[in-house]
């Protein structure tokens, strides 16, 4: 797991006019990184976490899988019209 640390070790946010530390805990995530064979990333700026980002997505990748749903529809579609023959039964006593 990467992990990055976003800020400085001075860092405040004042809510509703109360100022509280929101300092970064550099150790515990290069602890965390370190311990799940990721990679530890620090960004002061947001120039530098765009470089982190640049850097975090050369090593990541997807691949797009196209699959056919169209039997799962199917099924639940069937379900509906056995219902509503279930129901008709039910009601009037016979099918529709």
């Amino acid at each position: 797991m990467s992990t990055i640390a976003f800020g400085t070790p001075y860092g405040t946010v004042t809510i509703e006019g109360e100022t509280t530390s929101v300092s970064v805990n550099k150790e515990t995530l290069r602890f965390l990184a370190d311990n799940t064979e990721g990679h530890a990333y620090e960004a002061a700026d947001a120039g530098q976490l765009n470089e982190v980002y640049s850097d975090i997505g050369t090593s990541l990748g997807y691949t797009t899988e196209h699959r056919d749903v169209s039997a799962r529809y199917l099924g639940i579609a069937l379900l509906f019209a056995l219902a509503a023959g279930g129901a008709s039964l039910a009601w009037f006593s016979r099918l529709p």
